[in-house]
């Protein structure tokens, strides 16, 4: 009982910022948060998850300090990692007589899930497709490739931690192997 006005917060600190930037949210999966953008055709709409993806982290990490100044809680809590993939998908409604949802299906949707798998607390992991549509050199991305579970060669992904405060923002990252 004493999680869910907390999880609340979490998921409406996420879910604020896909609303602002054309998104649409296709399913809330426990403490994560699975959006669609570009349904509308409106804008960048690359560019657009990705600032998303950007807000969400900055707002979670600033829920997070509110919690560890409270003393509830201390060192990395709600850490969240963001992926984003770009591409072709299936769209439509799944399942049966007594229940069915809109969804969104296909390889694009499983690379942004696996991006969000390997992203580390506040970390945005961005397809080269999508970071290619950025209109924003200010933000320091930096080039990875990336072991991902079901593929069998390294991906290659834009790595960005929107609330560090050094310079470099750079962070070698240690593949995975394959599995």
């Amino acid at each position: 009982v004493d999680i869910f006005p907390l999880l609340n917060q979490f998921l409406g600190a996420m879910i604020k910022p896909v609303a602002v930037h054309n998104g649409l949210i296709d399913k809330i999966i426990g403490d994560a948060v699975m959006a669609v953008f570009g349904l509308n055709d409106n804008g960048n709409y690359k560019a657009e998850a990705i600032q998303a993806g950007i807000e969400m982290i900055e707002a979670v990490s600033e829920i997070a300090d509110q919690i560890r100044e409270s003393g509830i809680a201390n060192e990395s809590v709600m850490g969240l990692g963001v992926g984003v993939a770009s591409g072709q998908v299936a769209v439509g409604v799944l399942g049966g007589d007594r229940r069915r949802s809109f969804s969104v299906i296909g390889h694009r949707v499983n690379l942004a899930s696996r991006l969000e798998g390997q992203a580390r607390p506040g970390e945005i992991l961005v397809d080269v497709a999508s970071w290619e549509a950025m209109n924003d050199s200010n933000l320091n991305f930096n080039l990875t490739d990336l072991w991902l579970k079901g593929l069998t060669r390294p991906v290659p992904a834009m790595s960005y931690f929107p609330i560090r405060s050094d310079s470099s923002n750079a962070v070698p990252l240690v593949p995975e192997k394959a599995v």
